[in-house]
C-alpha cells in the first residue's frame, strides 16, 4: 500500500482531491532548498493524516515526509512517535501561498538540520 522510496528524497503521500496550485507552493519551498521530493498518491486509507505523515518519513531515505488531504498537510520526522508530528497546517487552502511555502522550506530544512521558518499557522505538537 505504502511506497518505500530508494532515493533520496521527501516523501510526500496524497491523500484524495488537493488543490494542485496549492501543492505546488509546497513543493516549491523544497526546491528552492535543494532536496528533493516524490508524491506518492494514497487511494484509500483510514489512517489519520498524521499517521500517513508519520509512515512517509519512514519510508523517506531522508527520514521526512508530509501528507496532504482535501484540508491539511502534516509534516513529520522519522523519530517523532506517530501521533508527534512537527508542524501541522489546517484549512489550507485558504492559507497564503507564502505559509505554503514556509511549510515546503522547512521540510527541507529539516532534512539539511538548518534553522526553520517560525509562523504562527504552524501547529506543533510539542
Amino acid at each position: 500500500m505504502f511506497y518505500q522510496a530508494t532515493k533520496p528524497v521527501i516523501l510526500i503521500y496524497k491523500l484524495g482531491k488537493v488543490p494542485e496550485e496549492k501543492l505546488t507552493q509546497l513543493e516549491l519551498g523544497m526546491e528552492e532548498e535543494g532536496i528533493p521530493f516524490l508524491k506518492e498518491t494514497i487511494e484509500l486509507s483510514s489512517e489519520s493524516i498524521v499517521s500517513l505523515a508519520h509512515q512517509a518519513a519512514q519510508s523517506s531515505p531522508l527520514s521526512v515526509g508530509l501528507a496532504i488531504n482535501e484540508r491539511e498537510i502534516v509534516l513529520h520526522y522519522r523519530n517523532l512517535q506517530t501521533e508527534q508530528f512537527f508542524y501541522r497546517l489546517s484549512n489550507y487552502p485558504n492559507q497564503s501561498n507564502r505559509v505554503l511555502r514556509i511549510l515546503g522550506t522547512n521540510a527541507a530544512k529539516l532534512v539539511k538540520g538548518t534553522p526553520l521558518i517560525q509562523d504562527s499557522a504552524l501547529e506543533t505538537s510539542f
